[in-house]
């Protein structure tokens, strides 16, 4: 049973190996003897999502492993007796593992390990504690401490693996790699299983398929573990040996046995002797080592001579004698004629440096030193470094940012970048990177707007030009790296290592051996390194060109002229980019009504990142329009588009950075002044000829009269024009208007400033609100200002300045007052008056009743203190006649006084009517009528007469009186 235990550790370390023996063949079965092969190099150009692109070059270092054939065919040799199901000091974390760990990290093995419990409850209500042995006890686990107390466990759990477990792994790892040269060298790589116990399985398939192999492995189990009794779980060197020396390997294949083992076979199936040794029927052995057995060697000495036979045969054979009694496998790799290729190790150190010394004696291991990287810049290519700031070099090792010694650093000659990591030899699977920020140049932007917008061909450009802008089509891209100068020089350090020194080395002075181009070193442990250097170089693979996709830009035209549109079919625009310098480039468009009157074209635009801000400068875009007439302002702003942290998207750096899409030319319809003459009341009857008279004064945007004629047209109150009138008028002029008439003066410049003043304003109209005020609209917001505004106002682009000049028609109050005096006069007697007018009124006037139907004559009665007022427009015609003359001992007079004023006796004059008079301010019209009783002569003036009569009067009626109330008693 020992020796079966010792053989159980032998696999492990078999299964090791073979893990390390992956190494063997990685690429060495890809390629013959090597040459100065340069190491994996490449250089790549991503975007940077911000108009930017990194560039980065590296190289990975390599300890490669090639062998000495182009193929190789290797047979693996699986053990799979029963000692393969005891348990490996490997734990791997499991949720329901029967192990915990003193520590936070996994146990290493016994010592480090908990062993844990589950809890139960006895029938006496004490808790009980049974120890676990699956790894399938889910729930509360407890663990036994100090002083053999338990404790609940809370930490992470544990299985341990079996043997088997360990091998099939390693084993599935080891065809990972090793079939993993087939992706650069289909079918350089196949595999063969060979399983063994007391018996060994025929060979499998040679197979390239790791998922055909996986499936193999993972199947294998131990005799016992599938309840097969007997004599099985034995180990059978001679049967596993034959077995793998059966496998043909390809004629241009080198083939590979590997052997391993920590003890004695046990089993043979070959007769000696007469079989004296024969306890089975199938297998000849006593399932123990024979080694100290009465027939010594037998089992050992039948496997001896196929290990002999294969080596004989051209393959490769490896024994490695492991944690154990190994003499006999060193023995059987010296028989068979390979004792080169022993390998003892009793811990996994030693199991570690003996497979390091197989794959250096199968393999040449490739190291470099003295690496170079030179990459070269493109003239229309911009960088940091080109901008003199070589400090935006990065450099990573694996990806992490790395720090080189100063002479390791990256220099900078011009367009061109030095990388010389010196003599310090690569470590392996580390890749090295240097990167940097690029973009196209603002010449490489210059250069194809011209090519898009068709100011340079393709063919005017030179050479050098044509060597970095690459043409698709009708679309250009940019080459960011020369085809030349750029590159890798390397050092290639060929190394091997081997038990032996080789026959026919030759001595050196210095200790050392030369041989087949190696010189070869002894190592403290006795085994001989080999070395040979070899000069080399390789040429970078440059990225494709970067797309210059960020150029292209819509130029619109913007008509703002609702307010009278007159538009051309097309117009033509020149857009200048730096107009006026020396690099002045003259663009020209034609812009169509029937393409929307846009038109896509090409810029230049700079370069600002958040991170470097401003890299390119970019230039100004202006547009000019060759003629706009004499009705449109033409108007664009200076652009400076900018690429802003993006290949795409502009701003405009003249905008406070706002988002640019698209280059505004915009025609605004020239501005207009409207002086519009109203006459209230509405429907006054206005004398023919009455004309209105206004005075404009233009001065222009910058200041300064403005001494342009403008053409005028007249429109009614009905919008329609008036023929034979409108004209021309300067700064200055007059313009005429009858009432309701509107005066447009068009095309004025934007920014002119006006003042209107109305003028001889006739006797007989007034301005509506005071002698001083106007009524004034810009578009239709009204304002009162004063006439005489000095300031003026401005003519808006697109937009009627309207000015309302509003009169009243002026009128004045009649007042015919009737007065009655004299002794006799009848002061309550109505007397009748009537109105004449030369027009119509139309409407009665209150207090007056119409004549007719000519609504000229009215006639109206009035007593004394009577009053009519009646409103007459300035000039108005008019008669007033008393139509009784003199009545019943009546005299008539009529006095015209103003309004307010009471006629003295020098104003009246004596007559029924006031004549024909026009009415030119407010007036009172009086007429007096007047009556006395004339006494008979001598008695003129004496009042006695009367007196008498009044008395007598009185008398008579107080007798009447008391003659009443007697009557009554």
């Amino acid at each position: 049973m020992e020796r079966m235990k010792r053989r159980r550790w032998l696999w492990l370390g078999v299964l090791i190996a073979l893990l390390g023996l992956a190494a063997l063949l990685p690429s060495g079965v890809l390629a013959a003897e090597n040459t100065a092969t340069p190491p994996k190099f490449e250089k790549k150009l991503e975007p940077n999502g911000d108009g930017t692109y990194k560039l980065s070059l590296s190289v990975t270092g390599t300890a490669s492993s090639t062998s000495e054939s182009s193929k190789a065919d290797v047979v693996i040799v699986f053990d799979i007796s029963n000692s393969m199901d005891e348990e490996t000091n490997t734990y791997v974390e499991y949720a329901t593992g029967r192990y915990g760990s003193v520590s936070s990290d996994a146990p290493t093995g016994s010592s480090t390990r908990r062993r844990l419990y589950r809890r139960s409850t006895n029938n006496w209500g004490y808790y009980q504690y049974t120890e676990i042995t699956n790894d399938t006890t889910s729930g509360t686990v407890y663990y036994l401490g100090d002083n053999y107390q338990y404790h609940e466990y809370t930490g992470k759990r544990y299985s341990q693996k079996t043997r088997l477990d360990v091998a099939k792994s390693a084993t599935n790892t080891m065809i990972d790699q090793l079939l993993a040269n087939n992706a650069t060298n289909p079918g350089s790589v196949r595999i063969s299983l060979v399983s063994f116990d007391t018996f060994a399985s025929d060979a499998t398939a040679w197979s390239t398929s790791s998922e055909n192999l996986h499936s193999i492995v993972n199947g294998y189990k131990t005799p016992q573990s599938s309840h097969l009794g007997g004599h099985r779980g034995g180990t059978n060197w001679e049967d596993a040996l034959q077995k793998a020396d059966g496998t043909q390997p390809r004629a241009d294949a080198q083939k590979h046995v590997i052997f391993v083992s920590d003890g004695n076979p046990t089993f043979r199936i070959s007769s000696i002797n007469g079989n004296p040794d024969d306890q089975y029927n199938d297998v000849h052995g006593h399932g123990d080592d024979d080694y100290y057995h009465s027939h010594p060697n037998y089992n050992y000495d039948a496997a001896k001579d196929d290990a002999k036979k294969i080596v004989d045969g051209g393959a490769a054979f490896y024994t490695v004698g492991t944690f154990g009694d190994a003499a006999r496998m060193q023995n059987l790799a010296t028989e068979a004629g390979a004792s080169d290729n022993y390998y003892k190790a009793d811990d996994e150190a030693a199991l570690k440096a003996a497979f390091k010394n197989i794959v250096a004696s199968i393999t040449h291991s490739m190291g470099y030193k003295n690496v170079t990287l030179k990459d070269g810049l493109t003239s229309l290519t911009s960088s940091a470094f080109v901008h003199g700031k070589p400090g935006d070099f990065k450099y990573t090792k694996n990806g992490a940012a790395w720090t080189p010694p100063d002479a390791q650093k990256a220099r900078v000659n011009g367009n061109q970048v030095t990388w010389d990591l010196g003599d310090m030899e690569l470590e392996d699977g580390v890749t090295y990177t240097l990167s940097f920020t690029v973009w196209p140049s603002q010449e490489a932007y210059d250069l194809v707007a011209d090519l898009n917008n068709g100011v340079k061909t393709y063919d005017s450009l030179s050479a050098d030009e044509k060597s970095q802008i690459v043409k698709d089509g009708d679309r250009y891209s940019l080459k960011t790296n020369t085809d030349t100068g750029n590159g890798i020089t390397f050092t290639q350090i060929e190394t091997r290592t081997t038990n032996v020194l080789p026959k026919g080395a030759t001595p050196n002075p210095d200790g050392s051996y030369s041989h087949d181009g190696f010189t070869y070193k002894k190592n403290a442990d006795g085994t001989w390194t080999g070395t040979k250097q070899a000069n080399g170089s390789g040429n970078f693979t440059n990225p494709k060109p970067v797309p210059l996709t960020g150029t292209k830009i819509k130029v619109k035209k913007i008509w703002t002229d609702n307010l009278d549109p007159d538009r051309p079919e097309s117009i033509k625009l020149t857009l200048y980019r730096d107009k006026g310098q020396a690099t002045q480039t003259a663009t020209p468009i034609e812009l169509k009504n029937s393409n929307s009157w846009e038109k896509e074209i090409s810029i230049a635009p700079g370069l600002q990142t958040d991170a470097d801000g401003v890299l390119e400068a970019g230039h100004d875009y202006i547009i000019e329009e060759a003629s706009t007439g004499s009705k449109y302002e033409f108007n664009s702003p200076t652009y400076h588009p900018m690429l802003n942290n993006s290949a795409t998207a502009m701003i405009d750096k003249n905008n406070h950075n706002a988002p640019l899409t698209e280059l505004k030319a915009t025609n605004i319809r020239r501005g207009r002044i409207e002086i519009t003459k109203k006459v209230l009341p509405e429907g006054t009857e206005i004398p023919d000829g009455t004309r209105f008279k206004f005075k404009l004064t233009l001065t222009k945007p910058g200041g300064g009269t403005d001494t342009n004629a403008y053409a005028y047209t007249v429109r009614d109150k009905d919008g329609h024009p008036v023929s034979g009138a409108g004209g021309t008028v300067t700064s200055g002029g007059t313009i005429v208007l009858e009432a309701g008439q509107t005066a447009s003066i068009p095309n004025l410049p934007s920014g002119t400033k006006y003042t209107v003043e109305e003028t001889d304003l006739p006797d007989s109209y007034e301005h509506a609100a005071s002698d001083e005020t106007y009524e004034h609209w810009i578009g239709t917001a009204p304002n009162m200002t004063k006439k005489d505004d000095d300031n003026g106002h401005v003519v808006e682009g697109n937009t009627a300045s309207r000015v309302t000049f509003t009169n009243h028609a002026k009128s004045f109050a009649l007042i015919l007052r009737k007065l009655v005096d004299g002794n006799m006069g009848d002061k309550n007697k109505k007397f009748k008056f009537t109105l004449n007018l030369t027009k119509a009124l139309a409407e009665t006037p209150s207090g007056w009743t119409p004549s007719g139907d000519s609504m000229k004559v009215f006639t109206a009665e009035l007593k004394n203190g009577d009053a009519l007022s009646l409103t007459l427009p300035y000039g108005a015609t008019y008669t007033i006649t008393e139509d009784t003359a003199a009545p019943d001992g009546y005299t008539t007079q009529y006095a015209i006084t103003a309004s307010g004023t009471e006629p003295g006796l020098a104003d009246y004059k004596q007559d029924l009517t006031t004549g024909k008079q026009t009415l030119k301010r407010g007036v009172w019209i009086t007429f007096r009528n007047k009556r006395e009783v004339i006494p008979a002569s001598g008695l003129k003036k004496h009042p006695l007469p009367a007196v008498l009569a009044l008395v007598s009067g009185a008398g008579l009626g107080a007798a009447l009186h008391f003659r009443r109330r007697r009557n009554a008693a």
